[in-house]
Formats: C-alpha cells, sequence, structure tokens
C-alpha cells in the first residue's frame, strides 16, 4: 500500500503501482510513523489539487488549502514523519517530484534506466 495524492482521487492509501515505476527512493533518516500517520487521518479524503497544480506551474501564488497534489502531499507527510526532502522553508505547494530526485535526504535504491535528458 501506499499513501499518494493521486490525480482525479485525492489523498488515500492506495494499493501500490508498479507498472509505472520509474525510480525507488528510501528516507536516509528513521520516520516517525505515528506522526505521520496521526497528520494522514486529519488529511485522508482531501480531493487532487488540479489548481494547486496549476498555480505551482504557473509560480504565481498558494493552491488550496483543503486538496493536494502529489509531491506537496509527500512533502508534508515527510515533515510529519520528521525528515525533510527539501529545505524546511520551501513551502510543500512549491515542492515538484522532480526535487525529491534531487534531495541528498534520500538514497536512490532502484531506477529502471529511463534517461530522461
Amino acid at each position: 500500500m501506499s499513501y499518494a495524492s493521486r490525480n482525479g482521487l485525492g489523498v488515500n492509501l492506495y494499493p501500490l503501482r508498479r507498472a509505472q515505476l520509474t525510480r525507488v527512493l528510501r528516507p536516509k533518516a528513521s520516520l516517525n510513523m505515528q506522526n505521520a500517520e496521526n497528520w494522514f487521518k486529519t488529511v485522508q479524503g482531501q480531493k487532487y489539487d488540479w489548481m494547486g497544480l496549476l498555480v505551482f506551474s504557473l509560480a504565481v501564488k498558494q493552491g488550496s488549502r483543503d486538496k493536494m497534489f502529489c509531491s506537496e502531499f509527500a512533502t508534508r507527510w515527510y515533515r510529519y514523519a520528521e525528515t525533510n526532502p527539501v529545505s524546511e522553508n520551501y513551502d510543500a505547494d512549491r515542492v515538484a517530484p522532480a526535487d525529491f530526485l534531487k534531495s541528498p535526504a534520500f538514497d536512490w535504491v532502484w531506477d529502471d534506466g529511463t534517461d530522461y535528458r
């Protein structure tokens, strides 16, 4: 299972999808799973933040407070688990999925070999 905010579905616990998996990253720090689970229960069911994703792309303003897109959700989840995928001064509304690939907070444990250059 995986915690996620999926497009069209929103924030929930979902079966792990392996078919389109391109990278697996493992946090270097231990996670406070109880904190993360407690926070998750407060946001479970929120809708996917399409407007926030558009706003993120335009870098104009913040998205909705009661919806989340994928990397925004993951950033907040990791912060509640007491690790930071990006600078703690960087708002989760501004975190792109690729930021996780550049983060020193994770070890790459699997890569499908796709060259995205």
